[in-house]
């Protein structure tokens, strides 16, 4: 997973960012490719979300899909659009979330301010009936 830096629209007034996916397993991972944004600091919304997890703890994340299923290699960029009037600094702990089923978590943690801070990746498979716990 690639985070880019965050930036503000002047036209629409959004911060926008770009997350790359990337698929560093040998197997194809079915779609359809949700990012989730657990703890998204309170006051910024992610104007372009898909929805937000009810089944998935935690419970109120927002979430972007991508209907698509990713083989070995393969990237898809999401861009992300958020809502912050008070232009207050933000952060989120992206989660991604893979196939129908949801089996094939990545966790990553990035701090926001509008400057890139360094990343911490996780990427770990789970086998169907496992905790889904991410």
């Amino acid at each position: 997973m690639a985070l880019g830096g965050v930036t503000l629209n002047p036209i629409t007034k959004r911060y926008v960012q770009t997350v790359t996916l990337t698929n560093n397993s040998a197997a194809t991972l079915s779609g359809p490719i949700s990012l989730v944004l657990n703890a998204l600091t309170a006051g910024v919304t992610l104007w372009n979300a898909s929805g937000t997890t009810n089944l998935m703890l935690p419970a109120g994340s927002s979430y972007i899909n991508a209907a698509t299923n990713l083989a070995p290699g393969q990237s898809i960029a999401l861009q992300l659009q958020f809502t912050n009037s008070g232009n207050v600094a933000f952060s989120y702990s992206p989660r991604v979330l893979a196939g129908p089923d949801q089996h094939q978590p990545v966790g990553v943690a990035q701090h926001l301010d509008g400057r890139h801070h360094g990343v911490d990746v996780l990427l770990a498979r789970r086998a169907a009936g496992e905790d889904q716990q991410a």
